[in-house]
């Protein structure tokens, strides 16, 4: 069996590879390959340059969309040619008995053409709900529109849409009731982490782009009326502001900039605590992936994360306002923190283990 794999719209494996997500990403088709006997094709938005990446799986093939289709240096041109991308399956060696799926919502129309075009199955696979971010995000009217409009389409072609929680599936299930058979929820994976190495007892970490979304404002100041330090990992737009936020509130905080995956998930292992101050979330991996490692979690009571940690049994929830965190890591080492680490990783276990979902994703294939 052939799964084809188209990216995000606009996404190579190059911008995997400098994200640090590339190790992370293949990890279960490595999986599925070798556990299934099953060979992927990665339609990307790369070029050769794509090719020169190493790729650990004979079963893995890349096949970047822009070595056989020429990409302008102006966007419109480039999403009036994705139109076209569908009629080059030949070209791609899809045929009937080939899966498409996407990683995504967005680039969606690009599997629909192609299944269209092949007369093969559609898996529409998203993280997150584009829709209900776009919305949260307070995007203009006509954005909006585009977004409802893809996801409507997108269902009514494809043959399972997967999202990755409970709440976006019955979002959905209300907005666009015709379709509601062909939503399935498939969590996000992770690894548990065995080893633990407690270096920065006396420092919390967190991780995530630095945009807004992720509400690091209001962390740092958070951490300026407290007697930890932080870490935070990642980047974004958002960098020099929070550079400047820092050195402003004479906060004992640190950005640390991006880390490949691998070496993230050790560096979550140096420490007790993870701090979140996300606005909204879908199935947040960052958060699952410092479960898995042992930390103790400590986010917001927002969409995504209520999802996964159930307060004071495998992490804690609190309210975004004014020093409500400040106030509640003042009594942090008042709980029982082993037994909620402890906890933490039992639900990984039991729900994002990459076997967990590495089965149900394959059984998803079976079935096309």
């Amino acid at each position: 069996m052939t799964v084809i794999i188209l990216f995000t719209y606009g996404i190579s494996l190059v911008n995997w590879q400098d994200t640090g997500l590339l190790n992370r990403e293949l990890k279960i088709y490595e999986r599925l390959a070798t556990k299934y006997n099953l060979t992927f094709k990665l339609l990307t938005f790369g070029d050769e340059s794509d090719l020169d990446i190493s790729i650990p799986s004979e079963s893995i093939e890349i096949v970047p969309i822009y070595t056989f289709i020429k990409k302008s240096n102006i966007e419109t041109i480039n999403y009036i040619k994705s139109l076209f991308i569908g009629f080059q399956f030949k070209k791609l060696s899809i045929d009937k008995y080939s899966i498409i799926k996407t990683n995504q919502l967005w680039g969606a129309w690009i599997g629909i053409i192609l299944k269209l075009a092949s007369r093969s199955k559609l898996l529409v696979r998203t993280g997150y709900d584009l829709l209900t971010f776009k919305t949260l995000q307070k995007k203009t009217p006509y954005k909006i529109f585009l977004f409802k409009s893809l996801t409507k389409i997108s269902l009514k072609y494809c043959d399972y849409y997967v999202v990755t929680s409970y709440r976006d599936k019955e979002f959905l299930q209300l907005l666009f009731p015709k379709y509601q058979n062909k939503l399935t929820v498939i969590k996000n994976y992770v690894e548990i982490t065995e080893q633990r190495n407690l270096l920065n007892n006396e420092k919390i970490i967190s991780v995530g782009r630095l945009e807004k979304q992720k509400n690091y404002e209001y962390l740092i100041k958070e951490i300026s009326n407290s007697n930890w330090a932080l870490d935070i990992v990642g980047e974004g737009t958002q960098k020099e502001s929070l550079n400047r936020l820092i050195k402003d509130n004479k906060s004992n905080a640190k950005l640390i900039g991006a880390m490949d995956n691998t070496n993230l998930l050790k560096k979550l292992t140096e420490y007790k605590l993870y701090v979140s101050s996300t606005l909204y979330e879908g199935n947040p991996k960052s958060i699952l992936e410092a479960m898995a490692a042992g930390c103790v979690v400590i986010a917001p009571n927002v969409i995504g994360v209520t999802e996964i940690i159930d307060h004071g049994v495998n992490g804690f929830l609190y309210e975004l306002k004014e020093n409500e965190l400040s106030n509640f890591l003042k009594t942090i080492n008042d709980y029982k923190l082993d037994e909620i680490s402890e906890m933490a990783k039992k639900y990984i276990l039991e729900n994002h283990d990459i076997d967990i979902i590495s089965e149900k994703e394959y059984s998803l294939y079976a079935k096309l």
